[in-house]
């Protein structure tokens, strides 16, 4: 995959906006200086702002892509 960029199987494409944000705090805590390791463990509590959303729970029920953070 290409540097910057974010590929996604079709079958993922409904919960995009939700797996680029996780992505992109990713990024973030890393900019901030942060391991990959600690930036991987960290993204999920940025997700909890989508917590409710029923796309968002769909999400995380049907693919375990998103770990539940609470």
């Amino acid at each position: 995959m290409p540097l910057g960029e974010v590929w996604l199987s079709e079958k993922l494409r409904p919960f995009e906006q939700y797996i680029l944000s996780h992505e992109l705090a990713e990024i973030e805590y890393r900019a901030a200086g942060l391991s990959v390791e600690t930036a991987h463990e960290k993204a999920p509590e940025d997700d909890r702002r989508c917590a409710g959303d029923p796309t968002y729970e769909e999400l995380r029920r049907e693919s375990n892509l998103v770990p539940p953070v609470w």
